[in-house]
């Protein structure tokens, strides 16, 4: 995991253009995987030469979100979405905008944790109550701590910033 988290920073800051097309798709689409094919299919910058990754495309494209969230540029506006409310989530991503939204802390706190550690598990497990007050009702789903960590990630990464409360409103 060590490997993934260099990689994704030092993805996000040489490869910034290519890391943002990734980053533009929404998670589990064809435009996604045709993305990841395109960017990933010859050697890629930060792996040596002839090196390959075979990890899945959530935890690439979490590791590039983490990336980008250490870098000092981050990522562009054009590239931030609202947070949506909880009949306007729609996917897993959706639902980790909804949650970033109102505990960015936990989200920040969680960044701090080493992915795939048992610290990682415990935290999203502490977690998983707020992450489902922002789904649908009936809705569920099941995936590693690692890659809940990584939606949570890009979830916060990609809120746009609270628009500023003007006098006398």
């Amino acid at each position: 995991m060590r490997t993934l988290v260099l990689f994704g920073r030092c993805y996000a800051r040489r490869a910034r253009a290519d890391s943002l097309a990734l980053i533009a798709t929404r998670p589990t689409s064809r435009e996604e995987a045709e993305t990841y094919r395109r960017l990933f299919r010859r050697d890629v910058i930060c792996l040596g030469p002839g090196t390959t990754m075979s990890m899945p495309l959530a935890y690439v494209r979490g590791a590039i979100a983490e990336g980008f969230f250490h870098s000092e540029e981050g990522i562009s506006a054009s590239h931030r979405l609202g947070a949506p409310s909880v009949d306007q989530v729609r996917n897993v991503a959706d639902a980790a905008r909804c949650y970033a939204a109102g505990h960015q802390g936990q989200v920040r706190a969680l960044i701090a944790i080493s992915p795939g550690s048992k610290a990682e598990f415990d935290a999203i497990s502490a977690m998983m109550e707020g992450i489902r007050a922002c789904l649908p009702t009936g809705a569920r789903f099941e995936m590693s701590a690692t890659v809940i960590r990584y939606c949570l990630v890009e979830g916060l990464l990609r809120l746009a910033p609270a628009a500023p409360v003007q006098p006398g409103n």
